[in-house]
């Protein structure tokens, strides 16, 4: 019984170690949680529109006396809701909280490291900012 132990623990240990050192340290991929988009899609829609607002005041404050051109502001609107632009920081100091039975949005002091809530928050934001596109056309 013990040399089937011993057998066993040995076949394990040369199979971890066949693993390249790449993927057995792999970090998983944080993914949005598509199931919790719904329950805070109006929260992030109040938000990214101070966002938008701030940004293009900032913008605007910038550039003055110079009057912010619409590209400046479809440049702001489009990276708004992407983690890897610049104007997407705010996304990075919202945590997603659940009190009883709902989600809620809190602004922390500091931006967080990015998991799977970062990526739902982008997610819904992308999908307000497509479900208002038309309107703007």
């Amino acid at each position: 019984m013990a040399r089937i132990e011993a057998i066993l623990l040995f076949s394990v240990l040369v199979l971890l170690l066949s693993l390249p050192i790449s993927q057995s340290s792999k970090k998983p991929v944080a993914v949005a949680r598509k199931e919790d988009i719904p329950f805070i899609k109006c929260q992030v829609c109040q938000k990214l529109a101070h966002q938008l607002h701030h940004q293009v005041n900032a913008k605007q404050s910038q550039i003055s006396p110079k009057k912010i051109s619409e590209l400046q502001i479809i440049e702001i609107a489009e990276g708004v809701c992407n983690l890897k632009k610049q104007e997407a920081d705010w996304i990075f100091r919202i945590d997603i909280v659940e009190k009883g039975d709902a989600l809620e949005l809190v602004e922390q002091d500091t931006e967080g490291q990015c998991n799977s809530e970062c990526k739902t928050i982008e997610r819904a934001c992308q999908e307000v900012i497509l479900s208002y596109r038309f309107v703007f056309v």
